[in-house]
């Protein structure tokens, strides 16, 4: 800033400035005893040019011996220094550029205005001129940029560009525009195209599995711009990330590195690709129509392998070569299985032992003693799992298509009763394994009652009878209740309970064929 402010003192001196090269020459010539006359004749510069340097010297307690021995540079600083108002009018003015540049950034404050403001205060100080000037090198200094030189297989940077791409839908005619997803190498610069239908996380994670696998190989880090489906709370030291993005990232072993907001010159390398991407891909297909994602995609590919396959324009090798040569080596294997997105909800076990997931729409059981607890579920596309304090107690598959998905194992030994009884074929099962006195009331059961779940609940009554008694006690409840064709669960209760649970059971022996008399009525009467 100092040889900014004095510059202009250059001029104050005899003539017109010189090199100190030429200047040394001078006071060679002095020191040898040549006059000044006669040395202006020799190197052109002028009698009272060569004076004021002389008196310049002289006035800065310095030696012609000691002049020659000085370095150029150090040289003119000390011939051209301000003179001492000079430097208290520059000193004034640097300790003001912090607070006129804070200044500048308050709503309708202009540079004229401050400059006023400044004049009036400092009226010996810089015109408007200066004063725009100095103020704008200072500015420009406090935007320094920083050149960043990328280790090979160490980033990757991922955005999405602001123009689109489309297809026509063949059914409708529809013109379908897409989001153009970016990924570069910070070293090789080499470069994914991937067009997707949305900038949703699904779509990011998948534009992103598609360049890993395009690339070969998982670098160490991924840096995203501050998209909400990669960084939900942007900030400079702990920024929050998608819980989604983040597990892709973990699943390849990358650190997630978020560019600053509002700060596109942390991600350089791929601002840059979207540039070259707008003239290599997209101006070459602005005349080409296509039918779908896929076909639009595939005609991507074709351009930007062209493009990594180019000489780059300030080296002497193409993407692809510092790809293969430098990179590739030092990137880390893709997983054998590829990363599959998982929903994930925090949900209450609720007193029916389920789970209630709304955007399926569907029930999973939890281990009844989980009720009242949050558990965490994890969904992916085959399996459901669900977990309370970092153990699994619960998995399903997620692709059955029943509201209701329920382990039986899960309820409460009451519930597990009812539900193993409630279809004919159990039921069966069960009297059968008494005894078929027991099965064929079963049957009389369910073939007389009006609504299955009546059926059902009558006939767990009547096993109920067994637990509480004993399968002979029921079986012989039941022989009576055939008998006398009372094949409820009531009355077979009530036989169970009462003076027929042990007596012999009912029989009508017959000693011969009836007799006739006139209370007896014939076959005739029953046609």
């Amino acid at each position: 800033m100092s040889c900014l402010l004095c510059k202009k003192q250059s001029k104050t001196m005899a003539g017109i400035p010189i090199h100190m090269s030429q200047l040394k020459q001078i006071i060679i010539l002095l020191s040898q005893g040549h006059p000044i006359k006669g040395i202006a004749r020799e190197t052109g510069v002028s009698r009272n040019t060569i004076k004021g340097y002389l008196q310049t010297i002289t006035s800065q307690n310095l030696s012609i011996t000691d002049a020659i021995k000085l370095d150029n540079v150090q040289l003119e600083y000390l011939l051209r220094a301000p003179q001492k108002n000079e430097q208290e009018r520059r000193q004034d003015f640097l300790i003001r550029l912090e607070m006129l540049r804070e200044e500048l950034k308050q709503p309708h404050v202009t540079k004229q205005l401050l400059w006023e403001e400044y004049k009036r205060e400092k009226p010996d100080g810089y015109q408007y001129s200066q004063f725009c000037h100095y103020l704008e090198l200072y500015d420009r200094s406090q935007r320094a940029t920083l050149t960043m030189e990328h280790a090979a297989g160490d980033k990757l940077f991922i955005d999405f560009s602001g123009d689109k791409l489309s297809y026509v839908d063949r059914a409708t005619g529809e013109i379908i525009r897409c989001e153009v997803f970016i990924a570069t190498l910070g070293y090789s610069n080499f470069t994914v195209v991937v067009a997707t239908h949305s900038q949703k996380v699904e779509d990011v994670v998948f534009a992103t599995i598609k360049s890993l696998n395009w690339i070969g190989g998982v670098p160490c880090a991924i840096v995203p711009d501050n998209m909400k489906t990669a960084v939900i709370y942007s900030s400079r030291y702990e920024p929050v990330l998608n819980q989604v993005f983040l597990d892709m990232a973990n699943h390849y072993g990358m650190a997630v590195l978020p560019a600053r907001s509002g700060k596109p010159k942390d991600k350089a390398k791929v601002e840059r690709a979207v540039n070259i991407t707008y003239q290599r891909v997209f101006a070459p297909l602005r005349k080409r129509t296509f039918y779908s994602l896929e076909e639009l995609n595939v005609a991507i590919r074709e351009q930007v392998s062209i493009l990594n396959e180019r000489k780059m324009q300030q080296g002497d090798h193409s993407r692809q070569v510092l790809l293969e040569r430098d990179e590739r080596p030092l990137l880390k294997s893709l997983p054998e299985i590829p990363y599959e997105i998982k929903s994930q909800f925090i949900l209450t076990v609720q007193n029916n032992c389920h789970v209630y997931v709304s955007k399926q729409k569907k029930y999973y059981s939890v281990p009844y003693r989980y009720i009242g607890f949050k558990v965490h579920l994890i969904i992916s596309s085959e399996l459901v799992r669900i977990y309370y304090q970092g153990d699994c107690v619960a998995t399903h598959q997620s692709e059955n298509t029943i509201k209701y998905n329920t382990n039986k194992d899960h309820l409460p030994s009451h519930h597990q009763i009812i539900l193993n009884g409630t279809n004919e074929h159990t039921l069966r099962a069960k009297a059968e394994s008494i005894s078929v006195a027991v099965l064929e009331v079963v049957d009389r059961v369910l073939k007389n009652s009006k609504h299955p779940e009546q059926a059902y609940k009558s006939c767990q009554g009547i096993f109920s009878i067994a637990n509480k008694t004993s399968n002979q006690i029921l079986h012989e409840s039941c022989v009576i209740a055939l008998q006398f064709n009372v094949c409820t669960y009531r009355q077979i209760q009530r036989l169970a309970q009462g003076q027929y649970a042990h007596r012999e059971p009912i029989t009508h022996e017959r000693s011969g064929p009836f007799s006739s008399h006139e209370n007896v009525r014939g076959a005739q009467n029953y046609k």
